[in-house]
């Protein structure tokens, strides 16, 4: 979590020890994504909030985290720097917009994903450019996901789909 208290710390066993129950820590965004994925296939989650966050399902299973809001995109920036909340207000909805797509081509590109979801609170202001960065031009919004402020995007012709 960024702080020296945190480090080592093992939550999930503190708060087992604390409840007296078996407990699960998970990450935001692989919490996000059990609301989000249709348990088919591989399904990548990315959130778009303060901070950027990402999932991996296969099959409606977990799979382990991968911290890819902390790896580099571009000239030196994590996807944190380059599409996180402060990116969105420095660069204003326009630019942002298209520096989600492009690092959506690269999730894209490392992940081989079936769907990606796309949830937080960020996602509703992402300008639809399915067009540019090499995305599909044949996906179709479907109906809004509820609870999620989410649409479906989904492909006419191939198995990948995309939610946002």
């Amino acid at each position: 979590m960024g702080t020296r208290y945190w480090e080592n710390f093992d939550l999930e066993e503190r708060l087992a020890r604390a409840l007296g129950r078996p407990t699960r820590v998970l990450n935001d965004a692989d919490v996000q994504g059990f609301g989000l994925i249709a348990d088919n296939g591989l399904e990548m989650v990315l959130t778009l909030g303060t901070g950027v966050g990402t999932a991996l399902f296969r099959d409606g299973d977990l799979m382990p985290h991968l911290e890819l809001a902390q790896h580099p995109i571009r000239k030196g920036q994590t996807y944190d720097e380059y599409i996180g909340n402060a990116a969105l207000h420095r660069k204003g909805v326009k630019k942002w917009s298209r520096r989600v797509h492009k690092a959506i081509a690269n999730l894209r590109s490392l992940v081989r994903y079936d769907v990606l979801p796309i949830g937080g609170g960020n996602a509703p202001r992402l300008i639809d450019r399915r067009g540019m960065c090499g995305l599909a031009p044949t996906w179709r919004v479907l109906p809004v996901v509820s609870g999620f402020g989410t649409s479906r995007l989904a492909p006419r012709r191939s198995s990948a789909s995309w939610v946002l």
